[in-house]
């Protein structure tokens, strides 16, 4: 981590208010499919190499799985690990054919000045998808582990599936 991302870790504010559902999604049932063939932009000299998160990889078939899509408050900078502590990761994780079906279909989701994220799991180890949309839709994937973070003056958006 780098000492300005320290910084700001260092002086964020634990969170004080309740994450708004902004919305309410259904993903279909998909069958198999390898993330690259949804055509998104990825940037790549920001990800980990494709074969470490498995991009080339056929994600297994999913059923129909309803997703929350959650805002944060402007005063809510925090690192991955602090988001997700208090969940089971592998409960909240999708697959990431489930996260490009989501960002494809539903554009609207995604805005230019505050990035969409969701988590998913290759190989045992913890993956975050961050996706922006500009003229095109962009995905980074950072590695979990890594402890990136978010500013929270972005009101960040996360992907969580909803449990029963």
């Amino acid at each position: 981590m780098s000492e300005s991302q320290q910084a700001r870790m260092e002086v964020s504010t634990p969170i004080s208010a309740t994450p708004v559902v902004v919305a309410r999604v259904e993903i279909s049932e998909l069958a198999t499919r390898s993330v690259l063939q949804y055509g998104l932009d990825y940037e790549l000299e920001r990800c980990p190499p494709l074969t470490e998160w498995g991009a080339a990889t056929e994600d297994q078939v999913t059923s129909k799985v309803a997703v929350e899509v959650v805002e944060f408050g402007e005063d809510q900078n925090m690192s991955f690990k602090d988001m997700f502590r208090s969940l089971d990761l592998s409960a909240v994780c999708l697959t990431k054919s489930q996260i490009a079906e989501l960002i494809t279909k539903e554009p609207g989701l995604l805005r230019p000045d505050a990035p969409l994220f969701a988590l998913f799991r290759h190989n045992g180890k913890f993956f975050v998808t961050k996706a922006v949309s500009a003229e095109v839709i962009r995905l980074v994937v950072l590695r979990f582990e890594d402890d990136r973070g978010w500013i929270g003056r972005l009101k960040p958006r996360v992907i969580l599936p909803v449990i029963s």
